[in-house]
């Protein structure tokens, strides 16, 4: 019995519905290439324009090294478990 992950069909269809094909290679090759900037939105190309379209925001990435080589972090005083990785680090 599948358990998932489901797909959420009519958002999917409703995608697609939206998208618009350019009818020549030409009017692809111009809107991949910026010449109708208007028409080209990030993702999979264009969309009416009444689809609400938003751009994540960008965060630093927490898992990253670069933590590590500027010194290690204190742990809070009554973090015991961070306390002890951190004896055992060292």
């Amino acid at each position: 019995c599948f358990q998932g992950p489901f797909v959420q069909v009519d958002e999917l269809m409703e995608i697609f519905r939206r998208c618009k094909i350019p009818n020549t290679v030409e009017e692809a090759v111009r809107i991949i290439t910026g010449g109708a900037p208007e028409l080209a939105v990030e993702g999979n190309g264009p969309v009416e324009s009444n689809a609400v379209l938003t751009k994540a925001v960008k965060r630093p990435n927490e898992d990253s090294d670069e933590d590590e080589e500027k010194g290690a972090v204190v742990p809070p005083v009554h973090d015991i478990y961070r306390a002890r990785q951190q004896k055992r680090i060292r």
